[in-house]
């Protein structure tokens, strides 16, 4: 139950994560939101740019940020934000399921 509502949640995440690349990279190539996936931890899901080099850079926390006029597009810190804000929205279907076979 809690896996599949995990999954679920972090499987949201990738298409906004996605989405919002696709509006705000200001030449898009699909290279960097290709490398966008779900880590599977025992408990939890992680949203990754798969180590992508220049991940940082486009996010904003890398040290050449600190340097340049181009400071990130914070996208999934915006992300997490917007995911905290509507898991219980997006996990309302797993857990209409779950109540509906414990209640057989």
């Amino acid at each position: 139950m809690i896996t599949e509502v995990n999954d679920l949640v972090a499987q949201e995440g990738v298409k906004r994560t996605v989405a919002r690349l696709k509006t705000v990279i200001r030449d898009p190539t699909p290279y960097y939101w290709t490398r966008i996936t779900v880590d599977r931890g025992v408990q939890s899901r992680t949203i990754s740019d798969s180590r992508v080099v220049y991940g940082g850079w486009l996010e904003g926390v890398d040290r050449r940020n600190r340097t340049s006029r181009f400071k990130g597009y914070r996208t999934f810190r915006l992300i997490k934000q917007q995911l905290n804000v509507d898991k219980a929205k997006i996990a309302k279907p797993a857990i209409a399921k779950f109540v509906k076979i414990m209640n057989r």
